[in-house]
């Protein structure tokens, strides 16, 4: 929304101009200029326009280069009912010079998530890293009770001693090699024919406090069979679009 607009501009984009040297004196940070505001921003070579993607305003008579939009998956089916959001940020760039349009998001449901769309049309490239022990590269996933590879944990009373099993040399990667793999990792394409480059990164690469393997088997052992518990996990933990497991009838009863 727009209100969420102003609330990143205050939050985010407003302390880097005022905290990062190489920013300072590009913006004005007069309240009383025109070219500095919660949706305007002026800037030497360019104008930062900032808006909500319930608000056709930022889609209606400016010409950009690039176009951003942010968490996608949360956006409405039209904006302000004129349409698909991501259609109408492609006519704004039209008539640009190489134009850049970069989507970003957790994703919500399966079979509806623009972001995972967005993802399966793309080079779809996934963080690499080596293993500490053999130095084969892999991808850093759950994996869950049914692989032999992944995030594990002895017992519910040993979280602490969460681990993550290597899908090569089955040898167990303790979580205080993660900063030691993620600084000698890189992205690599997975699918050949993507029509752009696409990026996925989630929780278990990252180095915040929070996001240490035991917390994270942690928080799954919490949601437990809740489903609403487990769509939070997958989406903001995993980073993987829901699909919620229920009883079905066989196909013959059907």
């Amino acid at each position: 929304s727009d209100e969420d607009a102003k609330g990143f501009v205050k939050d985010e984009i407003n302390p880097l101009f005022d905290q990062l040297e190489e920013l300072d004196g590009l913006v004005s940070t007069s309240q009383r200029d025109g070219s500095n505001t919660l949706s305007h921003k002026q800037f030497p070579g360019g104008t930062l326009h900032v808006g909500g993607a319930h608000s056709s305003k930022i889609f209606r008579r400016i010409t950009v280069r690039a176009f951003f939009l942010d968490e996608i998956d949360a956006y409405p089916v039209s904006t302000a009912g004129e349409g698909d959001t991501r259609k109408l940020a492609g006519m704004r760039m039209q008539d640009a010079p190489d134009p850049i349009l970069v989507e970003g998001s957790s994703p919500k449901f399966k079979g509806s998530s623009r972001i995972e769309d967005s993802f399966l049309g793309s080079d779809q490239r996934r963080f690499y890293v080596p293993c500490p022990h053999c130095k084969n590269e892999q991808v850093l996933e759950w994996g869950g009770k049914d692989y032999d590879f992944g995030i594990k944990w002895p017992s519910r009373d040993r979280l602490d001693e969460t681990y993550y099993l290597c899908r090569h040399c089955r040898e167990r990667i303790q979580h205080q090699n993660k900063r030691w793999m993620v600084e000698r990792g890189d992205y690599i394409p997975e699918n050949d024919e993507g029509g752009w480059p696409g990026f996925h990164i989630w929780a278990a690469y990252s180095y915040l406090p929070q996001a240490a393997w035991p917390i994270l088997a942690k928080e799954f052992l919490e949601a437990g069979s809740d489903p609403e518990k487990l769509q939070v996990f997958d989406n903001t933990i995993r980073g993987e679009s829901f699909e919620e497991k229920g009883k079905r009838p066989s196909q013959e009863r059907l």
